[in-house]
């Protein structure tokens, strides 16, 4: 606390400034920290609107998404540059961009974040504030020219924008070199990303059950084994020693009468990359994969159910049983 004169005067480590954080460096460290606990906060309360089974389309969901992005966004030409540099913030964003994500896309919380934001058509964050700065940029430079900012510049400059954004985040994705988590989307939509949007904006995201065998989150014998709950990775359908998405949607000999419809429309080498570009192209593909994957993971669902209720009623049972020296037998 400071005098002048005689009236005391606090002081703080940061200032506050049209709804920005400065701190006693003429950084925005403070700021992101401040900044991020609210968006988060405002995500979950939104989360609730936004269930992976039913619930608003994907156009609602991206309408919800961006009002909450702009919690972060704002005034992010005055520190775009910075974030780059800020490890620490970054990470609090991206842990953010997940949590939005899996809502908008109707993923498990526990989807990758590439993964999540590719599916759900939602570019991270510090190529937002980036691109954002270079517009801000490129209008005052038009008025420092004393020309006029019609709306036909207005909208070419935005739609070059949104290019370059998938362009440097496409770049991003390759540059990635630990992507054991979440490869299989990363590895089949990045080269992509520009028509993956558009069908996102024509056509909207895909259902619950189909992102489970795009992630391989789900009713998986490697997935369930992985979270404690199921003791091997064993494939219940068809016996294999390993069960994920890739043996679900290759191999499994429980659903080959499933699988032979896909193979008709793609072609004998199936695989993620190929279905996505197939997808993209062939609206009869995406109908036929989505139905392929409600009836796969629906049989899985029942199964595993199954299997709990037996496990829960032996468990029941046992507990009933009258102590040792009681029984007749």
């Amino acid at each position: 606390m400071l005098l002048v004169g005689n009236t005391p005067v606090q002081t703080s480590p940061y200032i506050k400034y049209l709804g920005l954080t400065l701190d006693e460096n003429w950084t925005f460290g403070t700021h992101f920290q401040s900044v991020v606990p609210k968006a988060v906060k405002a995500a979950i309360s939104l989360g609730h609107l936004m269930p992976n089974i039913g619930g608003p389309v994907w156009k609602a969901r991206k309408l919800y998404a961006t009002a909450v992005r702009s919690i972060i966004l704002y005034g992010a030409p005055v520190w775009a540059d910075e974030l780059q540099h800020n490890r620490l913030a970054l990470a609090e964003i991206r842990r953010f961009e997940r949590r939005l994500a899996v809502r908008v896309a109707r993923l498990y919380r526990t989807t990758a974040t590439d993964a999540a934001c590719i599916l759900a058509g939602l570019p991270p964050l510090h190529l937002e504030a980036v691109s954002l700065a270079r517009r801000y940029n490129f209008k005052k430079r038009i008025e420092n020219q004393h020309r006029v900012l019609t709306n036909e510049i207005s909208v070419q400059l935005r739609k070059e924008e949104n290019q370059r954004i998938l362009a440097d985040w496409k770049k991003e994705l390759y540059k990635l070199t630990n992507i054991s988590s979440g490869h299989r989307v990363i590895m089949a939509l990045r080269d992509l990303l520009p028509e993956w949007q558009a069908e996102l904006e024509e056509h909207g995201a895909l259902d619950y059950r189909t992102a489970q065998i795009i992630t391989g989150h789900g009713v998986f014998g490697d997935f369930l084994h992985r979270i404690g709950k199921e003791g091997s990775a064993k494939c219940w359908e068809c016996g294999a020693s390993k069960d994920g998405a890739d043996h679900t949607l290759y191999e499994c000999s429980a659903f080959t009468t499933q699988r032979d419809l896909l193979i008709q429309l793609i072609g004998p080498h199936v695989n993620l990359h190929s279905i996505m570009s197939a997808i993209l192209t062939d609206p009869s593909v995406k109908s036929t994969f989505c139905t392929f994957c409600q009836e796969v993971i629906s049989i899985k669902e029942k199964n595993e159910t199954e299997r709990r209720r037996e496990i829960l009623t032996r468990r029941t049972r046992r507990r009933r049983r009258p102590p040792a020296h009681l029984r007749r037998d």
